[in-house]
């Protein structure tokens, strides 16, 4: 899935989640040179293409790309940790999902 910011830029989507207390939409972006995944508010972007490439799984309320949940990811990409940057940026790289010169 790609977004649009209203700036213009344009964010991959690697998980779609959905806050129960308040009934949002929230995606993760990875954002390029940003140093891990970005949490945005489906209201406040354009879905440019709406399909999600590569595998999914289901975790807590939310759909993830695989090696989120896979390889324990999730909550030190978000953390801006360079070690698990590194690691989700070569899984996303060899499953052909950014491009090589991503980071």
């Amino acid at each position: 899935m790609i977004v649009q910011m209203k700036d213009g830029k344009e964010i991959n989507v690697f998980a779609i989640y959905w806050v129960e207390f308040n009934s949002q939409t929230v995606v993760l972006g990875l954002p390029r040179n940003s140093g891990g995944l970005t949490a945005i508010n489906m209201d406040s972007v354009t879905v440019v293409d709406p399909r999600l490439e590569g595998q999914f799984v289901y975790y807590d309320h939310g759909i993830f790309h695989h090696s989120l949940i896979d390889e324990n990811l999730l909550d030190d990409v978000l953390e801006y940790d360079e070690k698990a940057y590194v690691r989700f940026l070569s899984i996303l790289k060899s499953e052909g999902l950014i491009d090589q010169d991503f980071y």
